[in-house]
Parts: structure tokens; sequence; C-alpha cells
């Protein structure tokens, strides 16, 4: 969502000129820039830069480092990686690019190779390994990166207005989630596996975009009857609308399903979760 539309006119706006006795209308994104390097000569400059290499797709791995490891992280993606000679490492911690010498060092295993860092990371960083390689990725282990040239404006079409983001990040209590579909994906216990990955992912994507200063509003689903002020001043709408969709929509629970479950499953559930975080 977003509260500021900024207007970008060069490929949709346009001008009038006379010549002779007939008006002639064009558009900007038509001509190019033309600037002068001599008295005879000139270059010509559009807003199209062609790319010196073809766009690739690297792996990208995501760790939230924890108490148990702050220093040393493994390139896992591949099979074998210490043994991969055409292996390209880009490391960031809380989206802040690190140097290579300076800030870590790559070291190689009995079989993965490693990311060293000179110094502990903290509790809680956001480290995000972007690798690339001619050997095939595990399945299991991180995803491919969208292209640049597919991430924005695949299509190339005419963008004329811009705007920034707002995030809105719905919390819930992850057992009574998991309990009220507790039939899907295996059972409990497999709900819960697949709602841990889910939310593990959501959690490292929302880090890294706060700290690239976007706006994410944090709202308790247990809570959002006393939140649809804040929803109707983000959604610029009236108030009694946004009460009226959390009333229709959303079905809050009077009791906690966590406290009707046995202790033994709860602490399946909980190793589950722990085990999700720490991957």
């Amino acid at each position: 969502m977003g509260d500021i539309v900024f207007e970008a006119d060069l490929t949709g706006g346009s001008f009038t000129y006379k010549s002779g006795n007939e008006y002639i209308t064009k558009k900007y994104g038509s001509g190019h820039l033309h600037y002068t390097t001599g008295r005879t000569t000139h270059n010509s400059k559009s807003n199209w830069i062609e790319r010196e290499e073809e766009s690739y797709q690297r792996v990208i791995r995501t760790y939230t480092v924890d108490d148990n490891e702050r220093k040393v992280f493994a390139i896992d993606a591949y099979k074998n990686s210490a043994s991969l000679a055409d292996l390209q490492v880009s490391v960031e911690v809380n989206s802040k690019r690190k140097t290579l010498t300076t800030d870590y060092t790559l070291v190689n295993g009995t079989t993965h190779k490693f990311v060293s860092f000179t110094k502990n990371l903290n509790v809680g960083d956001v480290l995000v390994l972007k690798t690339r390689s001619l050997a095939e990725k595990i399945s299991s282990i991180g995803f491919y990166e969208v292209p640049e040239n597919l991430s924005v404006n695949p299509l190339n079409n005419e963008l004329s207005e811009f705007t920034p983001i707002k995030l809105i990040h719905l919390k819930r209590n992850i057992f009574d989630t998991i309990n009220s579909h507790s039939n899907w994906d295996g059972g409990i216990l497999g709900h819960t596996q697949k709602l841990a990955e889910i939310n593990h992912f959501i959690l490292n994507e929302l880090t890294i975009l706060k700290n690239q200063e976007a706006e994410v509003i944090d709202i308790n689903y247990e809570d959002i009857n006393q939140s649809s002020n804040i929803l109707a001043s983000i959604l610029q709408v009236d108030q009694n609308l946004v009460q009226d969709a959390i009333d229709r929509k959303f079905k809050l629970s009077k009791k906690s399903y966590k406290n009707l479950l046995d202790n033994h499953t709860i602490e399946q559930m909980e190793q589950i979760l722990i085990n999700v975080k720490n991957f």
C-alpha cells in the first residue's frame, strides 16, 4: 500500500511544436538526450542501457544468527561445495554487503565451503549468502533469486506513476493457526512443519525490509478489533468499512488451542519450530 504517488512523464508525456503551418505532437520517450562533445560532434543518450553481460540467477541461502553459531556458516546449497572451482559468493548481513578478507574469509571443510567472519555476528542478524555455480542446487536448501530483468517491469510497459510501499504484518498465535487446520499437511505435526517454514521465511524477509527502512506495521490477529482505526488510516478508507470487513472476515477464537493439546504433542511442535528456526 502506498500513500504518496509520484508521476514520471518521461515515457508518457508529450510536447507540441509547429512546423510550417502544421502542429506536431511527439512523446518525450521518442527522443533522446543530445549533448555535444565538440564543435561538430555529439553523443546521443536514452534511458536504455545495454547490459554488458547476460543476467543470471544466484542461489539465496538465509541464516538468522542465534547463540548456537555466530561466526562460521556453511555454503550448503550444493553438494561438496568445497570442491567447486567456479563458485562465486556474495555475503550480506542485514542487507549490507560484506568484503572478502576484511569482513570474512572462505574456508574449505571436508565437504562444504564455509563463510568464516573475522568477528562474531550479533544474535538476530540476518545473514544472506548469494552464490553462483554451474553445479546443481540441492532442491531442499535455498532458492533461486529472480533475475533483475524479470523482477522490475519485465514486459517493458510504460510506467508513469510510482508510489512507496507500506506493509502490514498480521501476527497470530502459531498454536492457534496450526490446530485450527490440524487436518492439513499430514496431521498436526506435518502442518506444524509447513507453517514453521513459511513463518521462518516471512520473518527473514520482513527483517531485511525493516533493515532497508521499509515501513512495516505489526498488528496482532487477536487484537484486530482494536486496530480498525490504524488499518483505516493506512488504507485511507472509512473506519466503519474496515470494522465491517473485520467483523465479516475474521473469526476470533475465545479459547486457546494450546491448552487443548497434551504436553507430549506440545513438546514435539515446539521442537519442530526450534529446528526450522535454526536451519
